[in-house]
C-alpha cells in the first residue's frame, strides 16, 4: 500500500491559482446531519467553546468530506469564521472522534485566506476502498456476538479482544485501526482507535484522549457506559508480551484514578471529572481495597487475579 503525499504549494502560487481554479470541495452550504444514534464527545466539547457554532460547522464539514474521501474540504462559513489555530483543533477533534477515517494523517494543511479556509489531509492512501471492506469485515467478526450484552460486558470483551489481537509494535500503520485490526501491530494510538471503533460499532460512545503517561506521549479512551463516563487504557493493560496475562488496571476508571499517572492534553479542560465506579473492573470483582491487606492480595494472586492499589 503506497502513500501518496499531497504537496503543498507556496501561498503566493496558490493565491494566483485561486483566480483560475477552484478545488473540488464539499459544499459549504450543505452539511450531513450527525448520526443521531451515536454521541460524539469531541463535537460536544467544541460546542462549549468560544465560537462553538463555527467550530461545529467546520467539524461537520470535515466529517462529511472525510466520509466522501474528498481531497479538499471547505470549512469556511460566511457568518461563522474560524482561524487556522481553531481549524487544527477541529481537525484533531475529528480524528479523535472518528477512528474509521484511517487514511488520514495526524496533521492537516490549510489553504485559503481571510475569506476562505479549505483543509486537506497531507496523506491519502491507495486502496482505501479495499481496506474499508476488509476493516468492516474484521469489525463485524469481533462484534457480531455481543447483541444483548450489557455495556460493561461489551467493554470487557472488546478490551480483551483488542489485547489478544494486537501486539505493541511500530509499523507503517501503527497509529490507526488498520495497523491494529488488519495487521495486528500498533502503538497506543492504534490500540485506542481500534477499541474506540469496536465500541462505537456496538453503540457505545468513545473518544480518544491524547496526552502523557509514564513519561511518554500516549493515547487512551474515554468511554460512556450506562450513562456515566469512564477512562480505559487498553495499551497499558496489554501485558501479554511479558507475562502472558491481560491486566485490568485501566479498565473503566473514574477520572481521579486515571489521572494518577495519565495527563490529558487534547480537550483536557472539557473532559468529564467522572466519579462513577460501578463499571470499574476491580469494583465489579471486589478487588478494590482502601488500605493494603497482604492476606487479601496473596489470595487474589493465587486465584489468578490482577491487583492494583489506588
Amino acid at each position: 500500500m503506497k502513500v501518496i503525499r499531497k504537496l503543498t504549494a507556496l501561498l503566493t502560487i496558490l493565491a494566483l491559482l485561486s483566480t483560475l481554479w477552484v478545488p473540488a470541495a464539499v459544499s459549504a452550504e450543505a452539511t450531513e446531519p450527525q448520526e443521531e444514534s451515536l454521541f460524539y464527545f469531541g463535537r460536544s466539547a467544541l460546542a462549549k467553546m468560544n465560537n462553538g457554532e463555527a467550530l461545529c460547522y467546520a467539524y461537520d464539514q470535515l466529517v462529511t468530506g472525510c466520509e466522501a474521501i474528498s481531497d479538499y474540504v471547505d470549512i469556511y462559513h460566511r457568518t461563522h469564521r474560524i482561524n487556522s489555530d481553531e481549524a487544527f483543533i477541529v481537525w484533531e477533534t475529528v480524528m479523535n472522534d472518528h477512528p474509521e477515517f484511517f487514511w488520514l494523517s495526524d496533521g492537516m494543511n490549510l489553504w485559503g485566506s481571510d475569506k476562505q479556509i479549505t483543509a486537506f489531509a497531507p496523506y491519502i492512501y491507495d486502496g482505501i476502498a479495499e481496506e474499508r471492506v476488509a476493516l468492516n469485515a474484521r469489525v463485524q467478526e469481533l462484534t457480531a456476538d455481543l447483541k444483548g450484552k450489557s455495556d460493561y460486558e461489551k467493554s470487557l470483551i472488546l478490551h480483551d479482544r483488542i489485547v489478544n489481537a494486537v501486539t505493541y509494535r511500530n509499523n507503517a500503520y501503527d497509529q490507526n485501526v488498520i495497523g491494529a485490526l488488519l495487521h495486528g501491530q500498533a502503538v497506543c494510538a492504534g490500540y485506542s482507535r481500534a477499541y474506540q471503533l469496536l465500541l462505537q460499532t456496538v453503540g457505545i460512545p468513545s473518544h480518544v484522549v491524547t496526552g502523557y503517561s509514564l513519561g511518554q506521549n500516549h493515547a487512551w479512551n474515554l468511554v460512556q457506559l450506562d450513562g456515566d463516563w469512564y477512562y480505559t487504557d487498553v495499551t497499558w493493560d496489554d501485558q501479554t508480551d511479558t507475562d502472558g496475562h491481560i491486566f485490568y488496571a485501566y479498565l473503566n476508571l473514574p477520572y481521579a484514578w486515571m489521572n494518577l499517572d495519565h495527563t490529558a492534553v487534547s480537550l483536557a479542560e472539557y473532559l468529564p471529572r467522572s466519579t462513577a465506579t460501578a463499571n470499574n473492573y476491580h469494583v465489579k470483582n471486589g478487588t478494590v481495597m482502601e488500605t493494603p491487606d497482604a492476606n487479601v492480595i496473596t489470595a487474589l494472586y493465587r486465584a489468578g487475579k490482577t491487583v492494583r492499589l489506588y
